[in-house]
């Protein structure tokens, strides 16, 4: 609970005119902080408090009655003379005295129109800029307007932005990112999305989305990384510099330029965890070809002593029985593994033809297209292309 203990509070009041006592940080929110140089900080201004269902947020106390002159005797002025009244917001509740207001719900406390409200949306009708300071919010937000450079916004669950984002940075915890306009990140924009990530273009920005990212006319510029899907598969389709990774796989209807402006494109190196597989499974084989070259060698050498011999000791006679016997189960698991190894590579190939870089219209040269660790520089254009990597080749296929 916050109450003030000084001689006179920020109104001039002294200890018995307070007129309010807060339970939770919002009556300095109109008040930026200071920095460690002393400096006003109004990026960081405190405006919104989290609040439990039935919790107090503020109580007043009436002023209390004063001694006034009339006609040479003294009179009470009425209580509330001077008084100011609570007004219940959106989801709030004042008490029957009319002295305390209660939240409804779970959510945040905020001041707007001299007001307090408790929402689990917070609203900003306009601008994230020196009006509202850094956002940090522990459900959804949404801004009317633009979030403007140097700003910040946190969220626990979605942001949706009706204007432009400029080189701000946005984090969504769990949530989506919507931007009804575009990014103009002037190469310092980082936003991260916990799920979805959807923009008109984003030019200079550093983009990470957990799930996919889609993109309606272009990306200029910019970093994109995608747990899911990057598409730009409506208008332009325009991928033209930067750098753009995937882990299920990259839509484009253009990427690079005639230009040559340098453009790196991929799939995500975790994606080709099953070529590993194939290492593995590999090196068994190996290592099972070698044991079978070394039997193959003693099986040699025992015909040779028993030609010499005419006839092997019945501890060489053992030890040949036992080698003969290893090789053919060596010889069974090879097979094995050989069998496995067949079927991985089919599922892996059937798999990275889905996972694939499609380009709609053209593929221009100077590209550098990346799977994992392989990587391939287009020499010249293409038209209407998929490109996928099977085993440790890029192979290219007409739409």
């Amino acid at each position: 609970m916050k109450n003030y203990t000084l001689p006179f509070d920020e109104a001039g009041l002294r200890p018995d005119e307070q007129k309010f006592i807060w339970y939770v940080d919002l009556p300095g929110s109109n008040k930026p902080s200071i920095n460690m140089k002393g400096h006003a900080d109004f990026k960081h201004e405190k405006k919104i408090e989290f609040v439990r269902k039935g919790q107090e947020i503020v109580s007043r106390l009436p002023v209390p009655a004063r001694k006034s002159v009339d006609k040479g005797n003294f009179a009470e002025n009425p209580i509330g003379q001077d008084d100011v009244s609570l007004i219940a917001g959106k989801n709030t509740l004042l008490s029957d005295d009319g002295l305390t207001l209660y939240s409804k719900i779970d959510g945040y406390a905020f001041w707007e129109e001299d007001k307090i409200h408790v929402d689990n949306v917070y609203h900003i009708k306009g601008d994230v800029d020196y009006s509202v300071g850094n956002v940090k919010f522990n459900g959804k937000v949404l801004i009317d307007g633009d979030v403007r450079s140097g700003f910040c916004v946190e969220a626990k669950d979605s942001i949706y932005v009706k204007g432009n984002i400029e080189a701000a940075e946005l984090y969504s915890e769990n949530g989506n990112i919507i931007c009804r306009s575009g990014v103009l990140g002037k190469g310092q924009a980082k936003i991260y999305a916990g799920g979805n990530f959807h923009c008109r273009f984003v030019q200079d920005a550093s983009i990470s989305a957990k799930e996919d990212v889609f993109i309606e006319h272009y990306s200029i510029n910019s970093h994109i990384s995608a747990g899911g899907l990057v598409l730009l598969t409506q208008n332009e389709g325009l991928i033209r510099g930067g750098r753009i990774f995937a882990k299920d796989g990259i839509k484009a209807i253009r990427i690079g330029s005639d230009q040559y402006i340098p453009t790196y494109v991929g799939l995500r190196a975790e994606m080709f965890a099953g070529d590993s597989n194939r290492v593995v499974l590999g090196m068994k084989k190996n290592e099972i070809n070698n044991r079978i070259a070394i039997i193959n060698k003693k099986i040699v050498f025992f015909e040779l002593l028993k030609n010499r011999l005419d006839s092997l000791s019945p501890e060489k006679d053992q030890e040949f029985n036992a080698i003969m016997k290893e090789k053919k189960i060596l010889k069974k698991q090879l097979k094995s593994l050989q069998k496995e190894e067949d079927n991985l590579s089919k599922t892996l190939n059937e798999y990275y033809q889905k996972k694939c870089i499609h380009v709609e219209d053209t593929l221009f040269k100077g590209v550098t297209i990346a799977f994992g660790d392989c990587e391939f520089k287009v020499d010249k254009n293409y038209k209407s292309i998929i490109m996928y990597k099977a085993g440790n080749s890029i192979f290219i296929k007409n739409d």
